[in-house]
């Protein structure tokens, strides 16, 4: 009976960390779409905060675009360092697309 119970609580606790992971990817995918039809509209703030909520939920391609923008003062101040951050860390997860 414990060995049953113990398993249980074992697969519980694996479908739980399932569904935050995949929720969390839903909204970073929701937030990074949203946040590229802001930038192609030129609206770069807005496209900011999205990229920056899709980034902190690993979003990689998010996190391209935040050192893309940031590299060329779309939406903030130019800013190489922040700049190089993100695009690291988009880099160390296998990310190697430019943008436009």
């Amino acid at each position: 009976m414990y060995h049953f119970q113990r398993r249980f609580i074992i697969l519980m606790l694996i479908q739980s960390c399932l569904i935050m992971f995949l929720s969390f990817s839903v909204v970073a995918n929701d937030e990074f779409a949203k946040g590229k039809v802001e930038y192609k509209n030129g609206n770069y703030t807005k496209a900011m905060s999205l990229f920056k909520v899709a980034a902190k939920h690993n979003s990689v391609p998010a996190q391209s675009y935040l050192g893309y923008m940031y590299s060329k003062g779309k939406g903030v101040n130019k800013d190489f360092d922040t700049a190089f951050t993100w695009y690291m860390k988009a880099a160390e997860q296998g990310y190697n697309q430019t943008h436009d």
